[in-house]
């Protein structure tokens, strides 16, 4: 099968959409030795060139498009990528689509010309063959019905390497460090827990975005003592550091389609506590706790559950195991191919 895979974003950008385009492209390849060519616009970075098992075409022009669109059995667009669309006007092939963001956030207020812009790349996006969702969630803001299939997360990367008994008040952030990703929320909490006499230990990876500065955040709370900022870290360096600490807080306040951080967290033996918003409860599942957006008191009471009853804590770490098991990297590349097949049948 010639499978044509269309990601507005790819490697060397970071994020989740740019990594499960790669890990299915890959997979395709590996697993069904499949031919596959990604379409991206990301464009190459000096230095930071990766050889891949499949062709990747960045920054296509028209002649790009048409040819590989030409060449394709089927075409998948891992998220609706709707300006490479126009070429499937003209070579009708079978096409799939995955939302993996909001089409209409559910956070955002939109004017008429904006919505009459959604509802027209929405007319043409309703044409697949076949429209998945990556959540209960994000498929809650598609007008029709879609098939679910769920995030992976790296499960060949995120795994235990640290059997030892973890220090119960280590405390662990990973991601960009910004408000809406209640980075600020996080640090009233453990400021909050403090003072109820908790001894916190909080390790922070991830840099600011622009305009934040963290450390000044803890400065002013009064909480530099109790937080570790690591800076930016990548692979194996986030997992040696998942695997030092007990708890993982995910405190996003703006919903997230799914929230694989959670099952990052989970399969290096984290117990999480996770916002309830979006998808974050659909991946965090049963692997720890939830509490509401934006709520510092709620969370810091949620850590304090965990701390304070150990039997609690350690049902959950029980869940661990049992529950990333579903989201594992083989059974998300055979949902996808199996998917793609279809359409040719």
């Amino acid at each position: 099968m010639k499978i044509l895979i269309f990601a507005h974003g790819f490697y060397p950008a970071i994020g989740g959409i740019e990594t499960t385009a790669e890990v299915l492209a890959t997979g395709f390849v590996e697993r069904y030795q499949a031919e596959v060519v990604v379409v991206t616009r990301t464009p190459e970075i000096p230095g930071e060139e990766k050889s891949f098992p499949f062709r990747v075409v960045r920054e296509p022009s028209p002649k790009d498009l048409m040819r590989e669109v030409r060449w394709a059995d089927v075409i998948f667009h891992n998220n609706p990528v709707m300006r490479f669309y126009w070429p499937q006007i003209i070579y009708r092939r079978p096409w799939a689509v995955v939302f993996r963001s909001y089409l209409w956030d559910p956070t955002q207020t939109y004017t008429t010309l904006q919505n009459l812009k959604l509802k027209a790349k929405y007319a043409l996006i309703r044409t697949a063959t076949t429209m998945i969702s990556n959540s209960q969630s994000t498929a809650s803001t598609i007008p029709d019905p879609t098939r679910i299939i769920y995030n992976c997360y790296r499960d060949d990367m995120f795994r235990v390497t640290n059997t030892d008994e973890r220090p119960r008040n280590s405390l662990i952030y990973v991601g960009r460090l910004s408000k809406e990703k209640g980075s600020l929320v996080l640090f009233e909490a453990i400021k909050l827990l403090k003072e109820r006499g908790h001894d916190i230990q909080l390790t922070v990876v991830g840099a600011d975005d622009k305009g934040e500065n963290s450390r000044y955040e803890a400065e002013r709370l009064g909480i530099s003592d109790s937080v570790n900022f690591t800076g930016k870290l990548f692979g194996e360096d986030i997992v040696a550091e998942l695997n030092k600490n007990s708890i993982a807080i995910v405190p996003s306040l703006l919903p997230e389609t799914f929230g694989t951080v959670a099952l990052e967290a989970a399969a290096c033996g984290c117990v999480t506590v996770t916002s309830n918003a979006g998808g974050l409860p659909e991946a965090a599942g049963n692997t720890g706790l939830k509490f509401q957006p934006g709520n510092s008191k709620d969370l810091a009471d949620k850590v304090e559950e965990l701390l304070t009853k150990p039997e609690l804590y350690d049902y959950h770490k029980g869940l661990l195991a049992e529950h990333v098991q579903k989201f594992s990297k083989k059974k998300f590349i055979e949902n996808y191919y199996t998917m793609l097949e279809g359409l040719l049948k």
